[in-house]
């Protein structure tokens, strides 16, 4: 509401109203928007993502090492949080850490190569059973992942579908819908009449992904992304 009601954005708008309502459950209310005087675009911007699940995987040194630092480093313990923050060691700088994101097949690692321990005894102490799993050697990493029912209206349908038939555009920007994600979705829900244009890597975008999705029958937007759907 404060982004919306005032400067910049604030003399643009001529009517504001909000919905205290989940939005999966508003999308499969009766309601309907005002009759558009013009195109209407709606935005999803970092709402999905609030959902998304986050787990404890196991990785191989020497794939996480290709993507995020030296092989040797990681090879070496060098990196843990003990021997780096010692009376002799070589100090916070040592330690591996990072804020960037991995892609992995579960979705994004996070590269936090000094914390391993840390994240495996989580593993072992949310572990109703044991697991053996954990006692193998590797790294474990914190991952994020998308979850496939934030795009489920509260009535079964596709939040994508519900909008798109009161809008002419839908742009979602969202730190986890993957490209196959997406696609996952719509051919789920049998989406055949939508069109999906991928504008992340067109936007330069590097901790987010971005797409516009429309309905087919409506003429489709000049942009420079990639037609995924």
């Amino acid at each position: 509401m404060s982004v919306f009601r005032t400067p910049p954005l604030g003399r643009f708008v001529e009517n504001l109203a909000t919905v205290n309502m989940d939005y999966r459950t508003w999308l499969a209310s009766p309601r309907r928007l005002p009759v558009a005087s013009g195109p209407r675009v709606a935005l999803a911007s970092k709402i999905f993502d609030v959902s998304s699940r986050f787990a404890i995987h196991k990785f191989r040194t020497d794939v996480l090492s290709s993507v995020v630092e030296g092989p040797a480093n990681l090879e070496r313990e060098r990196y843990m949080p003990e021997r780096c923050l010692a009376p002799s060691g070589e100090g916070p700088n040592a330690l591996q850490m990072s804020s960037s994101r991995v892609v992995v097949p579960e979705g994004h690692a996070f590269p936090l190569a000094s914390l391993s321990g840390f994240f495996r005894g989580l593993r072992l102490a949310s572990q109703s059973g044991a697991d053996d799993n954990a006692e193998e050697e590797g790294l474990w990493l914190p991952v994020r992942s998308l979850d496939p029912q934030s795009f489920v209206t509260s009535d079964g349908a596709s939040v994508i579908g519900r909008l798109l038939e009161q809008c002419d555009y839908l742009v979602v920007e969202d730190a986890d819908l993957r490209s196959r994600d997406l696609i996952d979705h719509l051919r789920a829900f049998s989406l055949r009449g939508i069109a999906a244009q991928d504008m992340t890597r067109a936007m330069e975008l590097k901790a987010n992904y971005a797409y516009v999705l429309w309905p087919r029958a409506r003429r489709a937007p000049q942009l420079e992304g990639e037609r995924i759907w």
